[in-house]
């Protein structure tokens, strides 16, 4: 008899060991859990996210409870799952959540909605707020059946903490090796270095601390260029919101071994109007520009083709009618200048025929809108094109009353007429 039993359990053993994994699995139930923030204000966004951890979830319910002179609700509960919907009663305080369709089950940990409430402005510090969860139900697929898990009730209770301070200023400021212009102070912001640092010294080495230990600093500009640099030291108070920036001015010295350019050229010029002749190139200096009539102001750009060249201010001009002169200054690095002439002529007014390109005029009181035009011997003037004379026929007719082609044969006939009288003159004598 023992020996049937000992085997009937060795069997019994077996045929467990034999069975499908699948079979031996059984669904864990679902849980309920909060993510809320660590810590509350006056004035502060609660926000609260409900998670659902569970397989084949298609549903949740629940109430929720809080003492409205403490927090207020902002909004309405809402869910980002895909194919679920929600339904909030803000007068009943009830909460649901489903997958009507039951095709987008959980499959995991996941969050169902999310609500927020606004703790109250005047908030007294120390106050113990709580929003609670209850009546928790988990609708769930458990191998073909439908389950619901009743869940224990969820609370939320935070103590209210002081406000965070505002306070941005620091309480020192100092640079490695070198020594402020002035003694710091936390209400005076600009700084300068006593010196120049030597070109040697590529990164400024700034030490601040803040009044408040919970207000962050920041540094920028730290990595100096030759020349002058700004570097900001930026503290944000505990409240992320009150910042204050400090500067100190650097002046770094140049490489010792650096030799300035010389080359104190244009890469472009630009007119406002018309276009450059002969076209631009840097190593030519003078450029003419036509204008029209209409066109009485001139301006134009100009690039230095070294980085480190400057070119001088600009200013638009007016224009006379003829030529005007603009000129371009370039100051290279290491001091050498460069002048770009630019003559800029104004065509004169069109009354119907072309004008004589580069004639003066002569009298600004016949032509007001000329300017003054005073011939200056040492200007350079530009090519005079005369017209070719031209004889008219009507001149003679309006001078001697005669049609020109009667003229002339008139003109044949005296002198025939003389030829003949002089040929009998002499015949007569011999």
């Amino acid at each position: 008899m023992r020996k049937f039993i000992s085997v009937l359990l060795a069997l019994l053993v077996l045929s467990t060991m034999l069975l499908p994994a699948s079979l031996l699995v059984f669904a864990a139930e679902p849980t309920a859990s909060i993510s809320a923030p660590s810590e509350i204000r006056a004035g502060d966004t609660i926000k609260i996210s409900f998670v659902v951890d569970g397989t084949d979830v298609f549903g949740l319910e629940c109430n929720y409870q809080f003492d409205e002179k403490q927090v207020t609700l902002s909004g309405q509960p809402a869910t980002s799952l895909s194919g679920w919907s929600i339904d909030s009663n803000s007068s009943s305080k009830k909460i649901l959540v489903t997958d009507e369709t039951q095709k987008n089950l959980l499959q995991s940990k996941k969050t169902v909605f999310t609500m927020s409430f606004k703790a109250v402005s005047n908030l007294a510090v120390g106050t113990s707020v709580t929003i609670k969860f209850s009546q928790i139900k988990i609708a769930y697929s458990d191998g073909g059946g439908i389950k619901e898990k009743s869940a224990s009730d969820i609370t939320y209770t935070k103590t209210v903490l002081p406000p965070k301070s505002n306070n941005a200023n620091l309480k020192s400021l100092t640079v490695t090796g070198c020594d402020l212009s002035t003694p710091f102070s936390s209400s005076k912001t600009s700084y300068n270095l006593k010196s120049e640092v030597p070109y040697s010294v590529s990164t400024l080495d700034v030490k601040a601390a803040a009044e408040d230990a919970n207000a962050t600093v920041s540094v920028s500009g730290k990595n100096l260029s030759v020349g002058s640099n700004t570097v900001k030291i930026t503290v944000t108070a505990e409240n992320g919101t009150t910042k204050k920036t400090y500067s100190i001015s650097v002046v770094r010295k140049q490489d010792p071994q650096y030799q300035s350019s010389d080359d104190a050229t244009l890469s472009s010029i630009t007119p406002s109007a018309g276009t450059l002749s002969p076209a631009f190139t840097s190593a030519t200096t003078t450029y003419i520009i036509y204008v029209p009539f209409e066109q009485t102001s001139f301006h134009a750009t100009a690039l230095a083709t070294h980085a480190k060249a400057t070119v001088k201010e600009i200013s638009e001009i007016p224009l006379e009618v003829g030529s005007n002169e603009m000129i371009i200054q370039v100051t290279s690095e290491s001091g050498n200048t460069t002048d770009y002439h630019l003559y800029i002529y104004r065509l004169p007014v069109f009354e119907g025929t072309p004008p004589t390109i580069g004639e003066e005029p002569t009298d600004p009181v016949d032509n007001p809108q000329n300017g003054d035009n005073t011939d200056d011997p040492d200007e350079d003037t530009l090519p005079v094109i005369e017209p070719e004379p031209i004889i008219k026929t009507e001149y003679i007719t309006e001078k001697i009353g005669v049609p020109f082609y009667l003229a002339i044969i008139l003109g044949i006939l005296g002198i025939g007429i003389g030829f003949t009288l002089a040929i009998a003159f002499i015949d007569k004598k011999i």
